[in-house]
């Protein structure tokens, strides 16, 4: 929400797993469908989901439920990358911009010109803004609580939320992303639309992702490649498999799949 008005700007990966669920419970599809083909309407892109038969636990959310397989089938007629530059310089801060369900800046954690570890908690909220607002512009959208800045990092060892320790062999890459303007400054663990543009820029040569990881690591074939990319963030970790291709005429293409989770947890009236 905006000033009372709904923010259509972009879309939420993680809600998404919850859609093939709510259609089921209220009559709008059989009750034995397991599978859909979804259209974003705001964002003008397919997602297609899978109910699947086994119980999962999922990074960052409590419980055990049913699986959802999410495939973010991507634009056809957008460029991942909306400047056209795998990487680009906002205010002397090295970024790469990605603009798939939502748009995301990526940003290393250890670049010179981030703010210094000292700095006022108003200083960073001013610059993570500043970031925002000169992304937003170079990417030709309006900067509302959709674009998201990411912190990239190499895996190390660390422990997160649950006091569990993830080790550095666990997770391809180390990640944090903010949460939504007047929120936490970060998300408790990882958006699911931030988390399909990082392993998709995990596979671009160059891109900040890219060249924040190990040469090994990051070795994806062109015009095309395919992996799966183990993301630890501050919930723990979680499998992201991005698929991307180069076309000389119309630049980087790619589609997602990742695994939710959904449950029925209430159903009622509300009367306003």
């Amino acid at each position: 929400m905006i000033n009372g008005n709904i923010d259509w700007s972009g879309g939420c990966g993680n809600l998404a797993s919850a859609v093939l669920l709510f259609a089921k419970t209220c009559g709008l599809v059989p009750d034995t469908t397991t599978q859909a083909r979804v259209w974003q309407v705001n964002v003008k892109e397919e997602i297609q989901i899978v109910e699947r038969n086994d119980v999962v636990t999922i990074a960052g959310v409590p419980g055990r439920s049913k699986a959802i397989e999410l495939s973010f089938m991507g634009n056809p007629e957008k460029s991942l990358l909306p400047t056209g530059n795998v990487v680009d310089d906002l205010n002397g801060t090295t970024c790469t911009l990605i603009q798939g369900s939502n748009p995301t800046i990526f940003v290393s954690s250890i670049d010179p010109a981030l703010p210094p570890q000292d700095a006022k908690e108003s200083e960073i909220d001013s610059w993570i803004e500043e970031i925002r607002r000169k992304g937003a512009q170079m990417m030709g959208i309006p900067c509302t609580d959709a674009l998201r800045l990411s912190f990239v990092d190499k895996p190390r060892a660390y422990t997160d939320t649950t006091g569990r320790m993830v080790k550095e062999e666990d997770h391809d890459i180390r990640a944090r992303i903010t949460a939504m303007a007047g929120g936490r400054r970060f998300h408790h663990a990882f958006t699911g639309t931030g988390s399909a543009n990082l392993a998709i820029a995990f596979l671009i040569p160059g891109s900040v992702v890219n060249q924040t990881i190990s040469a090994q690591a990051s070795s994806p074939s062109v015009p095309f490649a395919e992996r799966t990319v183990r993301i630890g963030h501050p919930g723990g970790v979680m499998d992201v498999t991005p698929r991307v291709e180069f076309h000389p005429s119309k630049g980087w293409r790619g589609s997602v799949k990742l695994v939710r989770t959904a449950r029925l947890l209430m159903k009622g009236l509300v009367h306003a």
